[in-house]
């Protein structure tokens, strides 16, 4: 294992060799990829093996593209990596949560959605309130950190990703600065317990973009993406419209 995952490395009962990719898709846990968690050694996971020192980590694999290829988030090239299913380029921090570096295959966050979901006609929509209220469960991480990434696709968004230049003493009616990186990085760090807290940070990003460019041309770009984000942010929880042309909801996203 220390010279690599591509390297068979761990014995089954019957005396096979695999590499640890081709153990987990013999195990029926091919569309974990992440192996480090999902293979064991008694009530040990390698992720936590590794962490403790008990088995050396695997040195990380590069891959080399062509320098015409571009990341999906901002549009820049060198040092990417390749989603194993739709074939779109990320770098390893553009992408939520971060990728993990290793030779075997890797899906972004929107094949992950793709590959558990079933869209099923006429399943029952949600309740915007029900939705908030949710614990951050896997499925719930999973479909916040897409929804952020929608938001990092978003060629305006770039006016909000780092902390805003604006003094809190000159806005009395700030609550907290915040901005695109701190919610990815809480997000990263599974830091949010439960759906409204996550969906609160984003929308207090443009609350206070509406503080700090009131009456000015710059409030309109907060407004475009804050549109933007509601909009994903119903689409991706399946959460009806409120609408007085309420329309019957023909899809969802089930997780299995």
């Amino acid at each position: 294992m220390a010279t690599g995952t591509n390297k068979k490395s761990i014995r089954n009962d019957n005396v096979e060799w695999f590499t640890p990719t081709e153990f987990e898709i013999s195990g029926g846990r091919k569309r974990s990829k992440k192996w480090k968690e999902s293979i064991r050694c008694y009530e040990w996971t390698l992720k936590e093996l590794i962490e403790k020192e008990l088995l050396p980590n695997p040195p990380k694999k590069k891959r080399k593209l062509e320098n015409s290829q571009q990341c999906t988030v901002c549009s820049q090239g060198r040092n990417l990596y390749p989603c194993g299913s739709c074939g779109k380029f990320y770098h390893e921090k553009c992408h939520i949560p971060p990728v993990e570096d290793e030779s075997g295959p890797w899906s972004c966050v929107f094949c992950k959605i793709k590959d558990q979901a079933k869209c099923q006609e006429n399943q029952a929509c949600h309740k915007e309130s029900e939705v908030l209220k949710r614990k951050m469960l896997p499925e719930e991480q999973l479909k916040c950190e897409l929804l952020l990434l929608t938001v990092y696709q978003e060629p305006k968004c770039c006016f909000f990703i780092s902390k805003p230049k604006q003094s809190k003493e000159d806005f009395p009616d700030l609550k907290e600065h915040m901005w695109l990186n701190k919610v990815k990085n809480r997000l990263n760090k599974k830091a949010y317990h439960s759906v409204k807290h996550f969906v609160a940070d984003m929308r207090l990003i443009f609350h206070n973009h509406s503080i700090f460019y009131k009456d000015q041309r710059f409030g309109n770009l907060g407004d475009t993406t804050r549109k933007l984000f509601e909009k994903n942010f119903k689409r991706i929880f399946s959460i009806k419209k409120t609408s007085k042309q309420l329309q019957p909801c023909k899809q969802t996203v089930l997780f299995t």
